[in-house]
């Protein structure tokens, strides 16, 4: 099996952009590692249009 990344680009993050990938325990697995590695909750974030735009959030939201 080939797997292939993509990210969109700074400014493309939506509110339900990482719910699609709730059902995926490759994704879940990745979340759970970088949520705890960082001081606010990955999931909400992504929710959230204002602060999930900051730089300081977008970088880690878009890898993810």
């Amino acid at each position: 099996m080939s797997v292939a990344i993509l990210c969109p680009g700074q400014g493309g993050q939506t509110p339900d952009m990482l719910e699609r990938w709730e059902g995926d325990q490759r994704y879940r697995d990745a979340r759970d590692m970088l949520a705890s590695k960082l001081p606010w909750d990955v999931a909400e974030l992504a929710r959230d249009q204002q602060r999930s735009t900051l730089n300081r959030h977008a970088q880690a939201l878009i890898c993810l």
